[in-house]
């Protein structure tokens, strides 16, 4: 790239990290490291949310998946917006006095115990850490081509940023960061897209050089399974990241506005994303997929919006990054440790503890992603267990089944149980259906089943709380 565009890239980077401290100087208790002043406007709720949910797998992931199948996989890949109104309309109104506390963990002990919290809690770490080593690579990777730097120094240099201002300033540094980058990726792609569009001669002769296989649903080259993998991933609700933004504000009905807002600003996303992915197709069919969204950038982007699309990817990855090693932290302190040491933390000694751990495991998450892929690879594996174990209980809460501790223990093992044997089954509707599709069906039908069959036959019979919930005491 030009001195210009580096230029740009740089002076981005620099102003995150400025803003992140500035915003995140103000933290004094954990609730501020954790949830801040909890009345984020519609415009940052709508930024953080949006920035945060549009990671580097919604736009180089997509871009490379977009240059092998085509338009197909744009449309089962826009199948989120029906979870995000899902949320929006169905569950973010019903969320409503369970957003009081400070995380998950919160809203997860007074239904199913500390136990249960513990074990959400903790498949909820396990996702989140996953979902940082992934950022790790793709910052990494995306910094080399862009500042000629070796991948492993930009993903230090990339995450070290992140690191420091989401330990300094917690989610107050994490949510006006996402301002900042949500601005570059929503004015960056689309400004890329339609320069694209242009060289083409406009839309509809760039839509008669494609293949049918690339516009076709009928012509595709997309195994069923790949596109069933697709649709039924984007349509699974309730990811950690987007529960903790219902923590942001005590108003439901913002954060059913912002996530509307934000299923809105997704599909025209995708499509920006797709029409690149498919112009690296049409200008470079011998490319590998994978470098279809940077090659596109590093080739045909003039100078100067070079440099800001080069910003806007980065900004992409970053927004991702930082929630997830700032939600890390607070779901590990606040739901794991904190209830095991029975709440002996002084309010001073939880927030250094908090942001020693944001430090520390960001670190960690650096070291694993670049140098231990095999321990990468496990923890990859173990977020699988997220929606198996969390996705069915969680909903319970919300559609108010008052399910027992034990319906839980039960509801959680049957989708461990579900997602591994059919994993290891063989066939034609074992390679059709996914496994981590299966794990919530059988959690769904255990936990459902026993709900009925035997907590509300109990509860009309006794009012006396469950042994497991009768101590409990909201962390404040």
């Amino acid at each position: 790239m030009s001195v210009i565009d580096i230029t740009i890239v740089i002076l981005f980077l620099i102003a995150t990290l400025w803003v992140g401290f500035k915003k995140g100087k103000h933290v004094r208790s954990f609730k501020d490291f954790s949830v801040g002043t909890k009345n984020y406007s519609l415009p940052v709720l709508v930024s953080t949310t949006a920035a945060t949910w549009l990671g580097g797998g919604d736009s180089v992931g997509l871009a490379s998946e977009i240059f092998r199948y085509g338009f197909p996989v744009f449309f089962f890949y826009s199948f989120q917006m029906i979870m995000d109104l899902f949320m929006a309309f169905i569950v973010a109104p019903r969320m409503k006095g369970h957003n009081t506390g400070i995380s998950l963990g919160d809203m997860i002990e007074p239904h199913y115990g500390k136990v249960g919290r513990i074990i959400i809690s903790l498949v909820a770490v396990l996702k989140t850490f996953g979902n940082v080593g992934i950022q790790v690579s793709a910052i990494g990777a995306v910094m080399e081509v862009f500042l000629s730097i070796p991948q492993t120094y930009g993903a230090i240099i990339g995450m070290g940023i992140i690191i420091l201002y989401t330990s300094f300033g917690g989610i107050r540094a994490v949510v006006f960061t996402d301002v900042l980058q949500f601005a570059f990726l929503v004015v960056s792609i689309p400004l890329v897209a339609n320069l694209l569009l242009s060289h083409f001669g406009g839309f509809i002769s760039f839509w008669e050089m494609l293949p049918a296989t690339h516009t076709s649903l009928s012509q595709t080259a997309a195994p069923s399974k790949f596109l069933i993998a697709i649709a039924l991933s984007q349509l699974t609700p309730l990811n950690p990241l987007l529960i903790h933004r219902f923590f942001l504000n005590k108003d439901v009905q913002l954060m059913k506005r912002s996530l509307a807002i934000t299923a809105a600003i997704e599909v025209p996303f995708f499509f920006f994303v797709t029409i690149i992915g498919l112009s690296a197709f049409l200008l470079y069919p011998d490319i590998t997929p994978n470098s279809a969204f940077v090659h596109m950038i590093i080739t045909t982007i003039p100078v100067g919006v070079k440099g800001l699309a080069a910003a806007g990817l980065i900004a992409i990855i970053m927004s991702s990054a930082d929630s997830a090693v700032n939600l890390n932290s607070i779901l590990f302190m606040n739901d794991i440790v904190r209830p095991l040491s029975k709440n002996r933390f002084s309010e001073d000694s939880l927030v250094k503890a908090t942001k020693y751990f944001n430090f520390f495991s960001g670190v960690a998450s650096v070291v694993v992603a670049l140098m231990f892929t095999s321990i990468l690879d496990l923890m990859l594996y173990f977020m699988a267990f997220w929606t198996p174990i969390a996705l069915v209980p969680i909903l319970g809460i919300v559609f108010k089944a008052k399910a027992s501790p034990k319906t839980f223990l039960y509801g959680a093992f049957s989708g461990v149980v579900g997602l591994i044997l059919w994993g290891q089954l063989e066939g034609e509707l074992a390679s059709l259906i996914p496994a981590f599709a299966i794990g919530p069906i059988a959690n769904a039908i255990v936990f459902i089943g026993r709900y009925h069959l035997v907590d509300k036959k109990n509860a009309k019979h006794s009012k006396k709380p469950s042994r497991l919930t009768r101590e409990f005491t909201p962390l404040k």
